[in-house]
């Protein structure tokens, strides 16, 4: 094999267990919140409610219509969160990969969740859990 059919193979092993991980992880959460959302707040949002989620528990809402920053604490440290038009990104964390941070900009269309593993956060719209 060629240093280039390696590579892919590398990259495609990569994205198989990110993969994997997602879809064992996600529906673990929705499990362990119960679908009941509990501490919803009550406004409407402005945009959609996005949630937080730190060792399956909902640990921030936030409404992604406000423009503004969130952080939050993880296994490895601190996760910031900047919210603006509409779309949340991860803009500064405490982690050795920071691959959250190159997941770039999510909004409620969004195929995946914003997750940072080390730090065992996920950022993903309610809607996405009560669905």
């Amino acid at each position: 094999m060629k240093k280039k059919e390696y590579i892919a193979l590398g990259v495609i092993a990569i994205i198989s267990i990110v993969l994997i991980l997602v879809f064992k992880f996600i529906p673990a959460i929705i499990n362990r919140t119960d679908n009941s959302l509990n501490g919803a707040p009550n406004d409407q949002a402005k945009g959609e409610w996005i949630v937080v989620v730190y060792r399956g528990e909902i640990v921030q809402w936030f409404d992604s219509g406000v423009d503004a920053t969130y952080t939050v604490k993880g296994n490895v440290g601190d996760l910031t969160i900047e919210v603006k038009d509409g779309k949340w990104h991860v803009s500064k964390v405490d982690c050795p990969n920071h691959n959250c941070e190159k997941m770039g900009w999510a909004d409620v269309d969004s195929i995946l969740p914003i997750q940072c593993i080390p730090n065992g956060i996920y950022i993903v719209s309610a809607n996405a859990i009560q669905n």
